[in-house]
């Protein structure tokens, strides 16, 4: 009777004792939840963002320097109007420089200057650089001025109020800024403009320049 009880109340399998022929119960639990196979390790792979390099707004366009990769060519891409050639962008390069006045843009990779967008209301003579301005390019709607290998300042466009013309200094310059009736620069830290002085533009203030940024007027 009472071996009748311990059979009724085991849990599990039963198995059967070789020698007494008595049923025992399995000591031993089955796990449902173990895998049958192995599972093969997966390394997950995070993706890659496109790194924006430089941003630069003309009058009704952006245009932006796109690197997708770390190893990949750098690439233009425009936003905005497009009825004077403001998305006509270069081909990808080693571009590392970009800026926008009116619909012009240019980019520079260190060794030239391309630009691209033309106003059909104003002279073509802003959408192309002297051939030796390789950097530092600065624009207006009018105006563009850049530096050469040799950190001479170049400016270009509307000279009708000498504003395209930089004074020629000894040294170098670190940096020009354009504008639409006058323009500014750096050189030795020390501030210089010209073209308009007729609202007090040219009266620049002593002291050393870190950066230089020239209006419209």
């Amino acid at each position: 009777m009472h071996l009748l009880l311990w059979l009724a109340c085991t849990s599990g399998p039963a198995e059967t004792d070789s020698e007494s022929g008595i049923e025992t119960a399995d000591s031993a639990d089955t796990d449902d939840t173990e895998d049958s196979g192995d599972t093969e390790d997966t390394e997950d792979t995070e993706p890659v963002e496109a790194a924006v390099l430089a941003v630069a707004a003309g009058q009704d366009h952006t245009c932006v320097l796109v690197r997708d990769t770390p190893d990949s060519l750098v690439h233009v891409e425009c936003m905005g109007r497009s009825d004077a050639g403001q998305r006509d962008v270069p081909s990808p390069g080693a571009w590392t420089e970009l800026a926008a006045g009116g619909a012009t843009t240019c980019a520079s990779d260190q060794t030239q200057v391309v630009c691209w967008g033309h106003d059909p209301t104003l002279p073509e003579g802003l959408v192309t650089p002297p051939a030796t301005v390789v950097r530092g390019v600065s624009l207006s709607a009018t105006v563009g001025c850049g530096l050469d290998a040799s950190a001479k300042l170049l400016c270009w466009g509307d000279n009708s109020l000498q504003q395209a013309t930089p004074p020629n200094l000894q040294g170098t310059w670190q940096q020009g800024s354009a504008g639409s009736r006058h323009s500014c620069g750096r050189t030795s830290g020390t501030l210089r403009c010209w073209g308009d002085g007729a609202q007090g533009q040219l009266l620049t203030p002593s002291g050393q320049f870190i950066d230089v940024g020239a209006g419209e007027r």
